[in-house]
């Protein structure tokens, strides 16, 4: 079974793609698609927007630099470079999502070796990185809003149209719980429900024992984030 066909098969038969996934375990196509599609809206995001508004908002947002004089502020200025910017972004891109996907791997390996549900590194390692790939579908709305933008002025908050600062809260850079809300999308729940059915496959235990195996951390992170960012 080719990438294409387990990707065909994760909204359609997700139970299928995770037993074809446990006997040949493989985690390269999802990984580098993420990726990819990470540092592609990164670079055109900079390409369009206007980065003199960019970073002037950047700098008058942020406690420790809103205060400084023009001067000082011209001279930052000077330093954050449009090279700079966007290979500093690409670069984050390109080394944080397989940062993550490593991490939650390893939770994985961890917390099943604890609860008996064995498995090795790079099954996990699948899992976590097919199970991401509906938080992908957030890129569709990035590139409408990038091919339409008119004047530039575009938040980095904006590239992230499904987060729920973007739908709800409408936060700005600086306020408590900023980065908490931008990080969190609608269509994580669906990435969460795919690794607890990927769990529930090949463990066979309870929905509720697969939902505090792939929660707990969720909660947990997520949950210490809110109380000091929100405080």
């Amino acid at each position: 079974m080719g990438n294409l066909d387990l990707l065909s098969l994760l909204p359609t038969q997700p139970r299928k793609a995770f037993d074809a996934l446990a006997e040949r375990p493989r985690f390269w196509f999802p990984l580098l698609l993420t990726v990819v599609v990470g540092v592609v809206t990164t670079v055109w995001y900079y390409k369009v927007v206007d980065l003199q508004w960019l970073l002037d908002e950047t700098l008058r947002s942020n406690p420790r630099t809103a205060a400084l004089t023009e001067a000082q502020r011209a001279q930052a200025l000077q330093r954050m470079t449009p090279g700079v910017l966007m290979g500093s972004s690409v670069v984050a891109v390109a080394l944080l999502v397989p940062l993550f996907r490593v991490l939650e791997t390893t939770y994985f390996l961890l917390a099943g070796k604890v609860v008996n549900v064995q498995r090795s590194f790079r099954q996990w390692l699948a899992l976590s990185c097919w199970s991401s790939l509906p938080t992908l579908l957030a890129a569709i709305p990035t590139v409408i809003l990038l091919a339409t933008s008119g004047n530039g002025q575009i938040d980095s908050s904006a590239i992230q149209p499904l987060s729920l600062n973007e739908l709800f809260f409408h936060r700005h850079m600086g306020d408590g719980g900023y980065q908490l809300l931008v990080s969190l999308s609608v269509l994580q729940p669906l990435a969460w429900l795919l690794s607890a059915i990927g769990v529930q496959q090949w463990s066979k235990r309870s929905w509720g024992f697969c939902a505090v195996f792939v929660l707990l951390p969720v909660v947990l992170i997520y949950g210490g984030w809110a109380w000091f960012s929100l405080r």
